[in-house]
Formats: C-alpha cells, sequence, structure tokens
C-alpha cells in the first residue's frame, strides 16, 4: 500500500494512493480453481484525489480504478468510481453540500461447479444536505439521496435503490486525551 499527496499552492491538493490484496476469504477454498487459496485472487485499486478550497467553498474528488482476479477467468474485471462534493459554508454556524457519485462494482460470486460469475454493477447517486455546526466539534447534518442505476442482478431487495433522507449527528472527541493524567 502506498500514498502520496503534495499541496502545491495555499488551498490546492492532489493525492494518489495504490493498494493491492485478496479480497476473498479462507471459507471459498474448496470452491476455488484445484491448486490454488483465496490468497490468489487480488483486488488492485488505484486512486487520485483532488481537493481545493478558496474562502467559504470546498470541492473534493475521487476518482478510482479497480481491478479483480476472478476465479476460473482468465484476465481481471475492470471497474470504475468517483465522487465529486461541493461544499459552501453560509453563516459560521450553517453550510450546504452537494454530492454526485456513480460506483461500478462486480459482483462477484461462485455460479457453479468450476464456474464464478462477475457481473458489474453501475449505480449512481446524488446527495443534498444541510448542516449545522453547534460548535467546532458538533454538527448535525440534514441529507436527501437519491440512487438509481442497474438493479444489482436481478436482487433488488438486497440492493434497493431510491431515495433516502438521513438526520446525522456527529461530535468529534479524542479518546486518548481520557487517559492522560494531569501533572
Amino acid at each position: 500500500d502506498v500514498g502520496l499527496g503534495v499541496t502545491p499552492i495555499t488551498g490546492l491538493r492532489l493525492g494518489l494512493a495504490h493498494t493491492k490484496g485478496p479480497y476473498l476469504n479462507k471459507d471459498l477454498n474448496g470452491d476455488l480453481p484445484p491448486g490454488s487459496g483465496w490468497k490468489d485472487y487480488d483486488q488492485r485499486v488505484w486512486g487520485l484525489e483532488f481537493q481545493f478550497s478558496r474562502g467559504y467553498a470546498e470541492l473534493n474528488s475521487e476518482l478510482v480504478f479497480t481491478r479483480y482476479d476472478i476465479p476460473f477467468q482468465t484476465g481481471s474485471t475492470d471497474v470504475m468510481g468517483y465522487f465529486v462534493e461541493f461544499k459552501y459554508t453560509l453563516t459560521p454556524r450553517f453550510y450546504c453540500a452537494f454530492r454526485l457519485e456513480r460506483n461500478e462494482y462486480p459482483l462477484i460470486y461462485d455460479g457453479g461447479v468450476s464456474y464464478w460469475l462477475a457481473p458489474k454493477v453501475k449505480v449512481h447517486n446524488v446527495e443534498i444536505g444541510l448542516g449545522y455546526r453547534f460548535s467546532a466539534d458538533t454538527q448535525l447534518k440534514l441529507a436527501y439521496r437519491y440512487d438509481y442505476g442497474d438493479e444489482a442482478y436481478g436482487s433488488p431487495d438486497l440492493y434497493p435503490l431510491g431515495h433516502s433522507l438521513a438526520l446525522q449527528l456527529s461530535h468529534h472527541f479524542d479518546v486518548m486525551s481520557w487517559l492522560q493524567t494531569e501533572k
């Protein structure tokens, strides 16, 4: 695993990342080709990150390319995903955010004797949020999200698409500060 980030000018951050490793688990060894094990099938991820802020506006984005080795298949399955997020501080307490996201992933599973399936599923979503900062450490966010795209290979009950409304309260704290004693 490796990552690299650079800040060429104030407010601009660029990043690269790569990771590689197995994505299956030991319980699947009996379903794999003879002579192979679960650690022989890797997932490789390459990512690009972009962050820019000026004044009260922030723009964050990420582009990720992933390659999966699939049992009983020659070659690999390649997928791509990204997000773009814009956040604007309206007042010191209120902010709004907009996020556009696209995920593509292979729905990998054992299709029977000596055959694995990996159909690609594409899901897009749009999210709009409004937040309120009670303090630097505590904030409340209300977000509406709409998902659309491929039904997950005939299983919409397992992977439903549609609308959601979420209310999130978050508080930042440092657990290590609880363990420190005053001198």
